[in-house]
């Protein structure tokens, strides 16, 4: 995929370390939206730093964040 966009509720953090590989590739999608649940991370074990840091480890920089009632969008772009 070239993008992907991310919105489960709190499940985020669980399908970027499942997608760890794609992230990693010779071709990576270029951008990620990402949009976070903080109330709702926890019941999965994760917190929005863990995404970030995942998204961060697999070459990709935030280029927008915009905090939304309770949720958090962001859009990650792949370091080249």
């Amino acid at each position: 995929p070239t993008v992907i966009k991310l919105d489960i509720e709190g499940a985020e953090v669980a399908a970027l370390r499942g997608m760890r590989g794609l992230l990693r590739s010779a071709h990576p999608p270029r951008a990620i939206f990402l949009e976070t649940h903080p109330e709702f991370l926890p019941r999965f074990g994760a917190d929005e730093r863990d995404a970030l840091e995942i998204l961060a480890s697999c070459g990709y920089v935030q280029a927008f964040r915009h905090p939304r009632d309770r949720e958090v969008h962001y859009l990650f772009r792949v370091r080249r």
